[in-house]
């Protein structure tokens, strides 16, 4: 049973998911619903980040947000709603229309964070959920800044590699572009079942990154719709200036 700083109790289940930072088990709530209580590895800056956060953020449509907090012997926690449809990674290559469904619900969150001032800069196949319902949901709120800081641990704010912006990679402040850039990879992978760039160790697929444009996705997955294909590679591109300005303006292109 843990307890947490509101007075709730939570009674922890088994393991659902483990990271550098964190471990999660599922629980079951007051209330006798289920729920994700996500005990943060003290010490590395994600962790502390996400706990710092708690009631600091909007409700933004999309994004996972904790419910509550607490400590227990092991370190801090965060209790998150479960959302039980395991996340995008699973569900292997999308259809163009799956795709675009997906690409809009993001591009709405990613919309409404960055307006409140705010950068994700870790999305991931990993960190998309699925509700019962096949609801998408933006989850893990370790890498998050306002927009033009610089993370305090550089190399503790890199977010995935295989989906981070190029100018992430090298210490760059946040901005909105460098979570596009995340979503068109995220995109280019659902849609080509390959990544643009392999998740290989963090310096090679930096470096790679601020040279080289991934191959040309309808050159790996002929069936893509030229129009869409043109979104994806436009997310993509090297140089954030040279990317769509906003979430907004993507989905205009939808």
């Amino acid at each position: 049973m843990w307890h947490s700083e509101h007075g709730v109790d939570y009674r922890f289940g088994h393991l659902l998911a483990e990271g550098a930072c964190s471990r999660i088990h599922l629980a079951t709530g007051p209330d006798g619903k289920s729920c994700a209580l996500k005990l943060l590895k003290g010490g590395r800056e994600p962790a502390l980040k996400e706990w710092s956060l708690f009631g600091k953020l909007p409700a933004i449509p999309g994004l996972l947000l904790p419910v509550d907090r607490g400590r227990s012997e092991e370190g801090p926690w965060l209790a998150l709603p479960y959302c039980g449809g395991g996340d995008l990674k699973s569900r292997g290559r999308l259809s163009p229309d799956d795709a675009v469904a997906l690409m809009r619900r993001l591009l709405e969150t990613l919309a409404a964070l960055h307006e409140a001032g705010w950068v994700h800069r870790d999305l991931s196949p990993g960190n998309v959920l699925f509700d019962a319902a096949g609801q998408a949901w933006l989850a893990d709120l370790g890498c998050l800044l306002e927009t033009g800081r610089v993370p305090a641990v550089p190399r503790d704010g890199l977010g995935t590699p295989a989906y981070a912006a190029p100018e992430q990679l090298i210490g760059a402040p946040a901005c909105p572009q460098g979570d596009l850039y995340a979503l068109g990879a995220i995109c280019y992978e659902c849609l080509a079942g390959v990544p643009p760039f392999p998740a290989d160790l963090a310096e090679r697929t930096a470096a790679r990154k601020l040279s080289e444009a991934p191959r040309p996705l309808r050159e790996v997955a002929p069936g893509v719709p030229a129009s869409l294909a043109a979104i994806v590679e436009d997310l993509l591109r090297i140089d954030a200036d040279a990317r769509p300005r906003g979430a907004r303006a993507v989905l205009a292109r939808l």
